[in-house]
């Protein structure tokens, strides 16, 4: 008999368990990776829901962002950035959860963000582990844009 691998199971059993006990907090539990039949798989997991301004949006401010998630993040786990086309982050004030609906988040921004193409993102963590992240474009238009003015100056006068 070889004893040299029965004396190395203990090492692989510690091993095994150090790893569950580091992975435990963020890994989803098997019993809530099976969906109940007829159950869609998106009402099982947190998204995003909705956002203000909304993806892909042209704007003509932008002082916060607002986002809504399908399920309730575990608390302190939501994490929210904007970034410039630069890939710089914007400076921002503490994110806000709504005191009545733990679903929603306010990031306000430290000033309004001048225009050009900025970048949201976003993580939040459920209850089960699950970790959700995502992104979305947003535009902050030159105001007067709207009214004939160019982007690199004032048009030619007639």
């Amino acid at each position: 008999m070889n004893t040299g691998a029965l004396r190395s199971v203990p090492f692989l059993l510690g091993a095994a368990v150090s790893a569950w006990t580091w992975l435990a907090p963020v890994a989803p539990v098997a019993e809530h990776a099976v969906e109940p039949i007829g159950v869609a798989s998106s009402s099982l997991h947190l998204e995003l829901d909705s956002a203000a301004p909304s993806p892909g949006s042209e704007v003509r401010e932008l002082r916060q962002v607002e986002l809504w998630f399908t399920l309730s993040p575990q608390e302190g786990s939501v994490r929210v950035r904007v970034m410039d086309s630069q890939a710089e982050p914007l400076a921002q004030e503490p994110l806000v959860e709504d005191d009545e609906n733990d679903k929603r988040f306010v990031l306000p921004l430290e000033s309004p963000a001048p225009p050009g193409e900025y970048v949201v993102t976003w993580r939040a963590m459920a209850a089960d582990g699950h970790v959700a992240t995502g992104d979305f474009a947003v535009t902050v238009l030159l105001v007067g844009a709207s009214q004939g003015i160019g982007v690199g100056g004032l048009e030619e006068w007639p």
